[in-house]
């Protein structure tokens, strides 16, 4: 099932931006999409009374533009999500994705829209 995210800031937000959830992510150049496969998007809640049990989700991001990619792909097992930032321009159709990675790193991007699988 798919669902349009219409406020991404607000979902990541409400996740505690996935802290500590393993990540993995594919470029697909010619249709402009970018997908980040996540391995439990309330990770961020593990040991806590509201957290709901584990949930992979899978995310889409459409018209992806300006891929900025700085971490050890040799560490990429061992590296999980540290936090996730959507800045949006008020005059603009795109946000920005900026994904701070633990033990080191980043991901950002610009987008138009994000779907969830």
């Amino acid at each position: 099932m798919h669902t349009h995210i219409k406020d991404p800031a607000a979902f990541f937000l409400a996740l505690g931006g996935m802290h500590d959830a393993r990540f993995h992510v594919r470029v697909n150049q010619s249709d402009e999409t970018l997908m980040i496969d996540v391995d439990d998007i309330y990770t961020s809640f593990l040991d806590l009374p509201v957290y709901p049990g584990k949930q992979n989700s899978t995310f889409t991001f459409f018209d992806v533009e300006n891929i900025c990619l700085d971490f050890a792909v040799e560490d990429s097992i061992n590296c999980r999500i540290y936090d996730i930032t959507i800045k949006s321009e008020k005059d603009s159709c795109r946000d920005t994705l900026i994904m701070s990675i633990s033990p080191g790193g980043q991901l950002a991007f610009d987008f138009s829209t994000v779907r969830r699988d």
